[in-house]
């Protein structure tokens, strides 16, 4: 059988009836559960029966009984448990409370008495709710931590290439070799080639490339300087003319 929960009086007056009826807690399986999970119970054929204390008409019942083949169980000697609880008086289930139309309600009052220890709304869903807002603080936790990260990934990622970039323009200066100029020249446009492509893949940003081409043309332009200068002092040994591009 399923029963209310431990902490709820409707635990307290089942057990009361079954102690009028001689009945111990060895001789029956009494299971508490919330009532969610009794119906569910109760509906897939678990537990033969169903413990409540409600008003007649209650709708959570009607809505457990529905068309399925189940029925109330009468309690008689009310009289005589009225002996032992004084709060206790005999009352009648209308007939179509549950099923047929149309029902007869019980009174508000009496109702609003049966229901008293029903939770609210809010203390249905306190566990429901408190577990959401747990879940959701630990995603929005990973995806800020994961953002972090990603930032700093690719904040780490352009500075390899400024640093690649600074590098090249130091090597320049201390060469005089055009040669080595120009295999600068194609380092420079495999770093471009690369950025370009972390842009269209979205692993730099438009504001971290236009810092990088600040940079990028600051030393293509130290570099075509450098191509300037030597083939004026020695025309007749180079053997490549200067060339210039861009970065648009």
């Amino acid at each position: 059988m399923a029963i209310p929960p431990g902490s709820s009086g409707q635990f307290k007056s089942f057990w009361f009836l079954a102690s009028h009826y001689g009945i111990s807690p060895a001789a029956i399986n009494a299971l508490p559960m919330a009532e969610s999970a009794a119906n569910f119970a109760m509906q897939q054929g678990q537990v033969d029966a169903v413990f409540r204390v409600r008003a007649p008409g209650n709708r959570s019942i009607r809505n457990m009984i529905g068309d399925q083949k189940l029925h109330l169980v009468p309690i008689a000697q009310s009289e005589a448990l009225a002996l032992k609880q004084p709060a206790i008086e005999p009352g009648v289930i209308p007939l179509g409370s549950y099923r047929g139309s149309p029902a007869i309600p019980a009174h508000a009052g009496a109702r609003s008495y049966l229901d008293r220890e029903k939770p609210g709304f809010v203390q249905q869903n306190a566990r429901l709710a408190s577990t959401t807002l747990y879940v959701g603080a630990i995603v929005f936790s990973a995806l800020l931590a994961l953002r972090t990260h990603w930032v700093r990934s690719r904040r780490k990622r352009m500075h390899v290439f400024n640093q690649q970039l600074m590098k090249i323009a130091s090597a320049m200066r201390d060469t005089s070799d055009e040669s080595n100029l120009l295999d600068s020249k194609n380092q420079l446009i495999d770093i471009l080639t690369q950025v370009i492509r972390d842009l269209e893949r979205e692993r730099v940003s438009q504001a971290e490339f236009e810092q990088f081409s600040f940079t990028w043309h600051a030393v293509d332009a130290l570099l075509r300087d450098r191509l300037s200068v030597l083939q004026t002092v020695s025309p007749q040994n180079s053997t490549t003319k200067a060339s210039a591009w861009s970065l648009s």
